[in-house]
């Protein structure tokens, strides 16, 4: 047997009770029963959580038979917010295909709005009449002094107003440093070219540009640049920027000393700053000079060669020398003082060339003592001049001397020389010779050779004479 269900006809079972009389049996009848009919409960509705959508449910009481159907919505506003006062806006379903169902309507809350102030220029200025500077609701469109809705125009007419004093607070005006190193001022906001509210210089900004920078960054120091004024000035007191580069350090070889160049012993130096430290850490500097090996000097020992003049009361001498440690050859030029007799070679200058262009030393010496030219003088020949006085009595020497390995050989010949000269001495020789002869000297009793022989012949004349 089955129950009726709505549209659906169940059916039932009659059964008769036992007889007495047990001829007779038990007797069965079925029957249809009616389908049953609906019996609907009211339909509810369920909004979607942004109201854009709305679903109809709605049950049978007979065994729930539940029938559902959603459907989209659109919004309306029905009454628009304003500052300070709320809106009203209304979501509405589309039709329901179920004629069960009803279109539905749902209103919601618009937020009151909030004033947007926008900042209204005034117009007049320091020079034209216009209006004063205001503040306006972008939204409601009310007009207000102040940013904050406190104090509201309702007059439009009060916003005009004539010419204006100068303004020199806006944040606007343009600065000049008035160059006196002390202040500052102000230029009006409004463009009428005058300036005021003098200040004096506040050195609280940190600019970092090329006008304001005191050093660059080095090894051991940031980069510094100076504080400066609002208005560009520059200051005294100084900032730093970012962190010292640090030493690069890197190894410097030995270099070995020679007769005429210095050396220096290992060391460490920075290639950014120049530092020179004894550790490639950098945790020990040291001064350059502290390294230095200085030149050792030559070893000389005299090849027994020369050219001489001279060889009575004074000499002039170029000696050939070679180095022992590197084999160079040099030449020494001495200039002994002439003494005999109270005689005086003074204001004696020396110049000496090459035949290159090389050498060119000029030098000095007195009386008393000799000239040596701090030359090493490699083989080659040179050009020797002498030019000074004996006695008060200009006189003048030349001379020519190659110089090549082991040998010294030239002339020494003479300027001012006497009428009859004498002979250059052997450039083979050891020491120059003269004429010889059997003159002897009326003053001194002596024959004068070499060179010179002639010259110191001359002056014992001319002394011979102022004798008598």
């Amino acid at each position: 047997m089955t129950a009726a269900q709505c549209g659906v006809a169940g059916t039932g079972k009659y059964t008769t009770k036992a007889f007495t009389n047990n001829a007779f049996t038990e007797q069965t009848k079925e029957v249809t029963i009616d389908a049953l009919v609906h019996d609907w409960n009211a339909p509810t509705y369920v909004w979607a959580d942004d109201n854009s959508s709305v679903t109809a449910t709605r049950t049978c009481k007979n065994g729930n038979h539940p029938e559902t159907e959603t459907v989209d919505t659109t919004y309306s506003v029905v009454t628009a917010a304003q500052c300070g006062v709320a809106g009203l806006g209304r979501w509405t379903s589309a039709a329901f295909e179920n004629t069960a169902f009803e279109a539905q309507t749902k209103d919601v809350t618009i937020p009151a709005l909030a004033h947007n102030f926008v900042f209204v220029e005034g117009t007049a200025t320091c020079q034209h009449a216009g209006t004063k500077s205001h503040y306006r609701c972008s939204n409601c469109g009310k007009l207000y002094w102040d940013q904050y809705g406190t104090s509201e125009i309702t007059d439009p007419a009060a916003l005009n107003v004539d010419k204006v004093d100068h303004d020199f607070n806006d944040p606007d005006c343009q600065i000049r440093n008035d160059n006196d190193r002390v202040t500052h001022s102000y230029l009006c906001v409004y463009g009428c070219g005058n300036y005021g509210r003098r200040e004096a210089h506040v050195f609280d900004q940190k600019v970092i540009a090329p006008d304001y920078l005191r050093s660059k960054a080095s090894c051991t120091e940031p980069a510094i640049y100076y504080l400066s004024c609002v208005c560009g000035e520059k200051g005294s007191a100084t900032f730093t920027v970012g962190e010292a580069l640090g030493h690069h350090i890197v190894p410097v070889a030995a270099v070995a000393a020679t007769c005429t160049k210095s050396g220096n012993n290992a060391y460490y130096k920075c290639d950014q700053c120049n530092a020179t430290f004894s550790d490639e850490l950098g945790e020990t500097p040291k001064s350059e000079a502290e390294f230095s090996v200085a030149a050792l000097g030559h070893e000389p020992y005299a090849l027994d060669i020369a050219k001489s003049g001279c060889t009575e009361d004074g000499s002039l001498k170029w000696d050939a020398y070679s180095c022992s440690r590197c084999g160079d050859y040099y030449m020494r030029l001495t200039v002994t003082a002439f003494n005999g007799d109270g005689n005086k070679l003074s204001n004696v200058t020396v110049k000496i060339t090459d035949n290159s262009g090389r050498v060119n030393i000029t030098g000095t010496t007195d009386e008393t003592g000799s000239f040596t030219p701090n030359e090493t003088f490699r083989p080659g020949t040179y050009n020797f001049t002498l030019s000074g006085k004996l006695n008060g009595v200009n006189i003048n020497h030349k001379a020519t001397v190659a110089l090549t390995a082991g040998t010294v050989s030239g002339t020494i010949g003479a300027v001012n020389a006497p009428s009859t000269p004498s002979t250059p001495s052997d450039p083979g020789s050891g020491s120059g010779s003269g004429s010889s002869g059997s003159n002897v000297c009326g003053y001194c009793g002596k024959v004068h050779t070499g060179p010179f022989g002639w010259l110191i012949q001359l002056i014992h004349n001319i002394l011979g004479y102022f004798r008598r």
